[in-house]
């Protein structure tokens, strides 16, 4: 998934099950008004390697995706935001 300048992402009903906090999503349960983000979005937002992420998640470092879109994981870019900005990863905006 790429990220859209309008910030919709779709999500087919792939969330994960890992209990990971979830914003509430469209009753129907496929629409999301979010500024969603992919392991490529993320290292581009975070100016490191795409592989630097790959390492994240499999040292379990990142947050869970928020849901699984075409097989590949997917986050909300304000959950990426707030564990960058917590870990040093990213600074604080404002």
């Amino acid at each position: 998934m790429t990220e859209s300048a309008s910030g919709w992402g779709v999500a087919f009903g792939r969330r994960l099950s890992s209990g990971a906090t979830r914003q509430p999503i469209d009753q129907g349960g496929y629409l999301v008004k979010q500024d969603l983000v992919d392991p490529g979005a993320v290292a581009d937002r975070l100016k490191v390697r795409r592989q630097t992420v790959h390492m994240w998640r499999h040292r379990g470092i990142m947050p869970e995706p928020d849901y699984m879109l075409n097989g590949g994981p997917v986050w909300a870019w304000w959950r990426i935001r707030d564990w960058a900005e917590s870990t040093g990863r990213m600074k604080r905006e404002g």
